[in-house]
């Protein structure tokens, strides 16, 4: 709305005129074929220029004008402000790029007064997309806004989304995917494995690549494939990584050596050796419990013996309970049934 007061108009007349000084009302009449112009008079001595769905074109200098003799008139400046607006013609789509390379992404944005675009990395990983974060913020510049990723790593594959603001609204935002392929890379959680004859054992390494590659176990130069003798399973693990799995069944000693996991795909290539060794098994041998020393036989120590003794209901038990006779240990020298063959030390007299 575009004010125009005035007092004591007596015999004279208003008109309004835009910026071309073409006539857009006279009095409170409109006379020009634009529906969207009117004069809005809430009190006698206003005579309010009202346009409704203004745009940029609109903007400029308006006149109310007196028919008075010269011409009097007030001038009234229209400012529009205008929101920020993508041009996707001129910004950036999603791109596939290498490992290393420079990436630039473009997001050209018009709008009234000048916008300012953030710009927001989302990452993804094997649970989807994550929460987005800054990346940065800078001001419009006249060949367009732009983000420029040198170098740039596997880590730093996501989802880029620049939003441009200028304090009208809406905001806009433009959502650019930033695929980065790389040649394979494994890892083995251990380099060495034991395991024993006739038993199953599982080799695993971890594979990250994109895109995905061939993956496989050898033995040697000879390819493995599942059998009777070999399973080979692979699980996802975290963004563009699989765990490989090898199961060998029923271990043969032909079976011991080193196995090899390869991942190939067209940007490269690579592997790495664990090896299969045996364990041998230890003969069991069966404790030997302590006994009394035959009579006569004559010990380099003092020995402790436990006695069973008939239980007196009147005192405690002291250790184990066995039949009615309670374990006592004398802590005194040994004392056998024949006292005459033990020395002092506690050993036979022979």
């Amino acid at each position: 709305m575009l004010p125009c007061a005035i007092e004591n108009l007596g015999r004279y007349q208003i008109a309004w005129m835009d910026q071309n000084s073409v006539p857009l009302t006279f009095e409170d009449r409109k006379i020009v074929d634009d529906t969207r112009f009117s004069v809005v008079r809430a009190h006698t001595t206003e005579w309010t220029l009202m346009i409704r769905e203004v745009t940029w074109e609109d903007r400029g200098e308006y006149r109310c004008t007196i028919n008075t003799n010269p011409v009097r008139s007030k001038l009234v400046m229209l400012h529009v402000k205008v929101p920020a607006t993508i041009i996707d013609e001129l910004s950036s789509d999603d791109v596939i790029v290498k490992e290393g390379d420079t990436v630039v992404l473009v997001c050209n944005v018009t709008g009234i007064p000048k916008p300012t675009v953030t710009w927001y990395r989302q990452p993804v990983n094997s649970k989807g997309i994550q929460p987005k974060e800054i990346v940065g913020v800078s001001e419009l510049q006249s060949h367009g806004e732009m983000l420029m990723i040198a170098n740039i790593s596997r880590y730093c594959d996501s989802y880029y989304l620049c939003e441009a603001s200028n304090g009208i609204p809406p905001k806009v935002t433009r959502q650019m995917k930033v695929t980065v392929e790389f040649a394979p890379e494994i890892r083995l959680r251990t380099f060495r494995i034991g395991q024993q004859l006739e038993k199953d054992t599982i080799l695993e390494c971890q594979i990250t690549a994109y895109p995905m590659a061939i993956n496989f176990w050898r033995k040697g130069t000879q390819r493995i494939m599942s059998s009777t003798k070999y399973r080979l399973d692979a699980y996802d693990e975290e963004y563009h990584t699989i765990t490989l799995s090898l199961r060998i069944m029923n271990i043969a000693d032909t079976d011991y050596g080193d196995y090899t996991c390869v991942a190939e795909n067209r940007l490269g290539s690579d592997s790495e050796t664990m090896k299969l060794y045996k364990i041998h098994t230890r003969p069991r041998i069966a404790p030997v419990l302590p006994t009394a020393p035959p009579s006569g036989a004559k010990t380099p120590f003092p020995v402790k013996y436990m006695t069973p003794m008939p239980r007196d209901s009147s005192q405690p038990a002291a250790g184990g309970d066995h039949n009615g006779q309670y374990i006592r240990v004398d802590n005194k020298q040994p004392r056998y049934s024949d006292e005459n063959n033990i020395d002092k030390e506690g050993g036979y007299n022979t």
